[in-house]
């Protein structure tokens, strides 16, 4: 019931309430809302009869019945920030927000807005632990509600590869020095790696592999040869080494022309002779035994023979003169 009866001046007789009859219709005298404000029942006097009218003189005083809705407090409606923690990606991240009252949603922007300690939106791109203050808003809520979510570094994997020259024997060192020395990529690519946070964290004046002689040769990387720092936080790298690098340097073919050769004639003299056989390479006489062989060389009679020159060491190739 919207109202209640009572005498002003109690005269003896007993008023029941119930002989009290609102008209025309009990629905239009009533006070509703939905929204923050203040309605009116719309009563008067004129919408009350009194049944045993013939036997009481009554008179009507009537005090409006008033509904009154406040304001929510943002606190007391059932509301989540959903996800709380995030990995960086390069982007501004963020929750949800999700309140109701009373099965009805609320809509940011209307109801609520959401916002960081740092930042005008409920979002942030870097790594860090924020803190997000929901507030009531409009005419229907109030109140505060505080959320912090996570931000934490991206997890890079890291692969490290050497890289692979190759040279001919010449008598000069050859080298890979660290820079140049190998490439840096992501197993899986994300963006987000920057080849510049990465270091190599031996002496970079230092070659990673020197040589003269020919053969192959590899570098001893490990990943703790190398360093990723990331000043901003944002990420963080496993380093894992794929391949190493590698320096082959290849023998020198004794037939190429700029391998000078010469194999001396012999005069019969009746004893078993051995004919000179002399090669050079950039100025540099090879040894017998250490850069080349010899076989066919000798004879004690006269006619002809091949002497075979086959490359040894630094030095391959078989070169065959009459």
């Amino acid at each position: 019931m919207g109202y209640t009866a009572s005498e002003d001046v109690p005269t003896g007789e007993s008023a029941v309430v119930n002989t009290l009859n609102i008209t025309p219709d009990s629905n239009s005298c009533k006070a509703s809302g939905t929204s923050v404000g203040t309605y009116n029942m719309g009563l008067a006097a004129g919408d009350f009869a009194y049944a045993d009218s013939a036997n009481v003189d009554v008179t009507f005083q009537v005090t409006d019945g008033v509904l009154s809705i406040t304001q929510k407090n943002i606190l007391e409606v059932d509301g989540y920030a959903d996800p709380l923690e995030f990995v960086y990606s390069g982007s501004a991240q963020g929750p949800t927000f999700v309140f109701s009252n009373n099965g009805t949603s609320l809509t940011l922007g209307t109801d609520f807005t959401a916002v960081t300690s740092s930042e005008s939106a409920p979002t942030a791109t870097d790594v860090g632990t924020y803190s997000v203050t929901v507030n009531g808003i409009g005419s229907n809520y109030t109140g505060s509600k505080t959320f912090e979510y996570k931000i934490s570094p991206a997890q890079l994997q890291i692969y490290i590869d050497g890289t692979t020259k190759s040279y001919t024997f010449d008598y000069t060192e050859k080298q890979i020095m660290p820079a140049g020395g190998y490439t840096a990529t992501e197993k899986t690519t994300t963006g987000l790696f920057d080849a510049n946070n990465l270091t190599y964290t031996g002496e970079s004046a230092t070659p990673i592999i020197a040589a003269t002689d020919a053969g192959d040769y590899e570098s001893e990387f490990a990943a703790s040869s190398f360093a990723y720092n990331d000043t901003t936080g944002n990420t963080q790298a496993v380093i894992l080494v794929r391949t190493q690098a590698q320096l082959t340097i290849n023998q020198k073919d004794i037939t190429d022309s700029d391998v000078s050769k010469s194999v001396s004639d012999l005069v019969y003299d009746s004893s078993l002779q051995t004919t000179e056989c002399a090669l050079q390479y950039l100025s540099t006489d090879l040894v017998l035994g250490t850069d080349f062989t010899v076989s066919g060389n000798s004879a004690k009679y006269a006619g002809t023979y091949t002497a075979t020159i086959v490359g040894k060491g630094n030095f391959t190739g078989t070169y065959s003169k009459e």
